[in-house]
């Protein structure tokens, strides 16, 4: 009699355990269908793709304290926006996208013309960092990217930027303090 309780226990364990794998499996696919990181492959996030390899090639300068090379980087910025696709904007996305675009070019403008200030570059930097996250969120991000934050830049307001890696690299501060900061969201 035992061992008739014990092999029916047993069952009773070994479907619970089948059937909680089984919603563990539905509730993953179901996350990954919300999940804004899973519509990275979506074709309505290529757009921002050209965006987001000027900024970086940008933040990257920023972290070299390369003033001109931050100003030829907002140059290279500005053309990429001219050769996003338009077309490819979801249609109740565009008013929302066009009032960021319009953000970063003026941010784009003073970086490039600013080539001799780079404390003034790194002012645009802030916002310009503030108007790609909003892309981000807006379209979808084409790659692995990091939001990192400086809690001491701007006398202790912070700041953040976006990193295609995880490592912290502040262009807040360059040399003066490369590793300040740290992540605080992953796309």
């Amino acid at each position: 009699m035992k061992n008739f309780f014990f092999s029916i226990t047993c069952l009773v364990i070994i479907a619970v355990i089948l059937i909680s794998c089984g919603q563990q499996s539905k509730t993953a696919d179901s996350r990954a269908k919300n999940d804004p990181k899973a519509v990275k492959t979506d074709a309505k996030t290529k757009p921002a793709g050209p965006l987001l390899t000027a900024y970086l090639g940008l933040k990257n300068a920023l972290i070299a304290d390369d003033a001109t090379a931050v100003s030829e980087a907002g140059n290279q910025l500005l053309k990429a926006l001219g050769k996003i696709d338009h077309s490819a904007i979801p249609g109740g996305k565009l008013n929302d996208y066009k009032d960021i675009v319009d953000d970063i070019k003026e941010n784009a403008t003073h970086i490039a013309t600013n080539a001799d200030q780079i404390a003034h570059q790194r002012e645009h930097f802030e916002s310009l960092s503030n108007d790609v996250n909003d892309m981000i969120n807006l379209l979808g991000a084409p790659q692995k990217l990091y939001v990192d934050r400086c809690p001491m830049y701007n006398e202790g307001k912070g700041a953040i930027w976006i990193s295609e890696t995880k490592a912290i690299k502040n262009p807040y501060y360059g040399k003066q303090m490369l590793t300040c900061g740290a992540v605080k969201q992953e796309y």
